[in-house]
């Protein structure tokens, strides 16, 4: 009975190391995806903005703020 309980622990610990170098794999393609749309976003060579539900300018890309004189992760300021 001891030896079924050790089996089956060793089994659901194997499945679970299983899942978590499948999540660890899952998060580092998702981190990779967002750094490029981060490096697209931050790059393009068109203007491109960020809006709140408001309409308020929450971020700008490096284009965006080298036409405005501003810095892409500072408040945007109407200056």
């Amino acid at each position: 009975m001891l030896h079924k309980l050790l089996y089956e622990l060793q089994v659901y610990q194997i499945e679970l190391q299983m899942q978590n170098d499948a999540l660890r794999q899952a998060q580092l393609v998702v981190e990779e995806s967002r750094d490029r749309h981060v490096d697209l976003y931050d790059f393009a060579p068109i203007v491109y903005f960020t809006l709140t539900r408001d309409g308020t300018i929450s971020e700008l890309n490096l284009t965006a703020a080298d036409l405005r004189g501003a810095h892409p992760t500072l408040p945007w300021s109407s200056t």
